[in-house]
């Protein structure tokens, strides 16, 4: 009995696992067409001489992404923060 209670503790985690590497296989696609859209608005920025930055937008993006999760703004903020700078580095 305690054998099989181990066993189906195992099993529940093992399927949750699978559901946060569904996510995280999802997550790394999104990343990377989000990654490609930024690189294709930088590369018109620099072609019209716009400001690559933008702040607002930045700020603006981390308001709503915040406002439809229940994760801390913080959380977000830091995500966010990466992958800008991510995005203009790159």
């Amino acid at each position: 009995p305690i054998e099989q209670l181990r066993q189906i503790r195992i099993e529940k985690m093992n399927k949750l696992r699978e559901q946060i590497d569904e996510i995280d296989n999802k997550i790394g696609l999104l990343l990377e067409k989000r990654t490609v859209l930024a690189k294709n608005l930088i590369k018109q920025k620099n072609e019209q001489g716009v400001p690559v930055e933008d702040k607002e937008r930045e700020q603006s993006i981390i308001s709503r992404v915040s406002e439809t999760t229940h994760l801390p703004k913080k959380f977000i903020e830091d995500i966010y923060t990466i992958i800008f700078n991510h995005n203009k580095n790159a």
